[in-house]
């Protein structure tokens, strides 16, 4: 199946859901709101940027130099950015559940320091840079209480890329835990990322002309913090702020109409 085919039964897989929970959801909703449980309006479609720098560990890379040794490359140092501007439609089947798909754009650069490899020829850095369409799917979990909350959110996404012989995709767990103020929220959580990025393609090496090179790049380290704020700047609009840091640095700016 391909990476669109795959999100397209995701998303219909979800709609399908939400057919079929729709009186459920309703009667529990109802039901809970009558004992006086503040909960979200079911229905959102909102835009979010999101950036974030963090670094990667080789999996595998192969460069054709004669001779090279593959084991050589576990301790490159690789460096991804990656920005993303994309639409979230939500909806929340259920009082606990929320489930999302979102569609959008994203752009990257990855940088390779092969110039730290000793293979007894002069190598240069690989900076791959990509841009294309990112596609994904998720939930959340949540509970909370009169002042508190707390969710888990898994995401996983995926891009078709304008780099032919290159491919990113990721699996997302991100854990928040709370304080309701009202019409404003301030949170911190954490972030678990197990990415995998795909490259291929030529590369010149002084004196033997150009070899060709394939790398597979996966997350160094898994987990980062997570702090953030949602304000209900109006009856309908929600903005969310989130920062995180430790081993990934990443920026969140999302704005949502619920209804």
């Amino acid at each position: 199946m391909t990476r669109t085919g795959f999100v397209a039964a995701m998303v219909a897989g979800v709609l399908a859901c939400v057919c079929a929970g729709e009186v459920d959801a309703q009667w529990s909703r109802s039901s809970l709101q009558a004992q006086g449980v503040k909960l979200p309006r079911q229905w959102g479609l909102g835009v979010s940027y999101y950036k974030q720098d963090q670094p990667y560990g080789v999996d595998s890379l192969t460069l054709g130099i004669p001779g090279f040794p593959p084991g050589v490359a576990d301790t490159l140092k690789v460096d991804n950015h990656t920005e993303t501007t994309h639409a979230v439609l939500d909806y929340w089947l259920l009082p606990f559940l929320d489930v999302e798909v979102l569609f959008g754009k994203i752009k990257g650069t990855t940088d390779v320091a092969l110039s730290q490899l000793n293979v007894g020829l002069p190598l240069t850095d690989i900076a791959v840079h990509y841009d294309g369409k990112v596609y994904g799917a998720g939930l959340t979990l949540a509970a909370g209480g009169e002042r508190w909350f707390g969710s888990l959110t898994g995401q996983y996404t995926t891009a078709d890329l304008d780099v032919v012989d290159s491919s990113v995709k990721a699996w997302v767990v991100s854990p928040r835990l709370g304080l309701d103020f009202g019409n404003s929220t301030l949170y911190v959580g954490g972030m678990y990322q197990r990415p995998e990025e795909k490259h291929s393609g030529s590369y010149e090496v002084a004196g033997l002309g150009v070899v060709p090179y394939e790398v597979t790049l996966g997350g160094k380290n898994g987990w980062s913090y997570l702090a953030g704020l949602t304000w209900s700047i109006a009856e309908n609009w929600v903005l969310v702020v989130e920062s995180g840091f430790g081993v990934r640095d990443s920026t969140l700016v999302n704005l949502t109409y619920r209804w």
